[in-house]
């Protein structure tokens, strides 16, 4: 779920979070301005910091060619980064194809969200990140 802190002292640090698949040959800044791109239209700008891993697994049930019923299992280990992006995010629109949901959010709508756990910690970390090293000048611009 991308989110964007709108703590008192920083009101325009936009942050993404996607899916990142990419070829060992293809460096991992590359990889992260192409998928959110892909996933939010926005354009990353800079890469600010890294947020802690999350390892996860997802179930689905389908049935193979066969017709049985059978349940799929993914493990993933998500690797999440606070990025500038161009603008103000306002062009953002979430990739229907893989996110069901996308919002900006303040912290006092948090808890109000459904999002697991993990994620809440890691949305919490963006936050304080943001309160630690946003600073605006007086045009609202974030330094």
């Amino acid at each position: 779920m991308p989110v964007r802190p709108t703590t008192p002292t920083c009101s325009r640090c936009p942050v993404a979070r996607s899916t990142l698949q990419i070829a060992p040959s293809v460096m991992l800044s590359s990889g992260l301005v192409r998928e959110v791109a892909e996933e939010t239209r926005l354009t990353v700008v800079d890469v600010k910091a890294p947020l802690s891993p999350i390892a996860y697994t997802t179930e689905k049930r389908d049935k193979n060619a066969d017709g049985v019923e059978r349940v799929v299992k993914r493990h993933a280990f998500q690797l999440s980064y606070i990025v500038s992006v161009q603008g103000d995010g306002s062009n953002f629109r979430v990739n229907k194809d893989e996110h069901s949901e996308g919002i900006w959010a303040d912290r006092g709508v948090l808890d109000g969200i459904s999002i697991t756990p993990d994620m809440k910690k890691l949305v919490c970390q963006v936050f304080e990140w943001a309160k630690e090293n946003c600073k605006e000048n007086p045009r609202g611009d974030v330094k």
